[in-house]
């Protein structure tokens, strides 16, 4: 009888609990359809006959969408790259990325900035950057899941399986380490 008085005690204080959890899924998925839908004019879908290389940000062109082939195809232009994979929504231990992009800019190293998801107010902000971001090609990866397109495109990026790490290290097209810091990444490199 008192197990069953303390069971039913239990399922009442978990009902009837003050605390509710909220469980967010923005993170979870990539929404590249409703963002080019809310604000076309801030995207750019790379042909297959273009280069990301070719492609000069622009208050009209802030985010060329395209997947880590052609990604890695515009690496062969420079003794050095480091990409970093830019979450829109850091809270913590974040990146800025106008500092970067003249962190590296001072140390001749191409950088490209590819989003792991995709947020309307942070994408369609101006940045001071040479390059536009990089959106991935939820559709070219046939997922709208983050972990699914996200480990599809550093695949393609790489040729390797590879822990997911904010910045790639990479000379000429070669993929040579990762790391969770930019002063970490930035080792491999100086």
């Amino acid at each position: 009888m008192k197990l069953k008085t303390i069971s039913t005690l239990i399922i009442f204080t978990i009902l009837f609990s003050s605390c509710v959890v909220h469980v967010s899924l923005g993170g979870l998925f990539g929404y590249q359809n409703k963002m080019v839908k809310a604000n076309p004019k801030i995207f750019y879908y790379l042909p297959d006959s273009s280069k990301y290389n070719d492609v000069i940000p622009s208050d009209s062109t802030k985010v060329v969408i395209t997947n880590g082939f052609k990604i890695k195809e515009s690496l062969k232009h420079y003794k050095n790259t480091l990409v970093y994979i830019w979450s829109p929504n850091c809270t913590h231990n974040c990146t800025s990325l106008t500092i970067l992009n003249n962190l590296c800019d001072s140390l001749n190293i191409n950088l490209i900035i590819v989003a792991e998801y995709y947020d309307e107010s942070k994408m369609s902000c101006n940045y001071s950057l040479k390059k536009p971001i990089v959106g991935i090609d939820t559709h070219y990866y046939k997922s709208k899941f983050t972990s699914k397109y996200l480990r599809g495109f550093l695949f393609d990026l790489t040729s390797q399986n590879i822990e997911f790490q904010s910045f790639l290290v990479f000379k000429v097209d070669e993929f040579i380490n990762h790391s969770r810091t930019p002063n970490d990444a930035l080792q491999f490199i100086l």
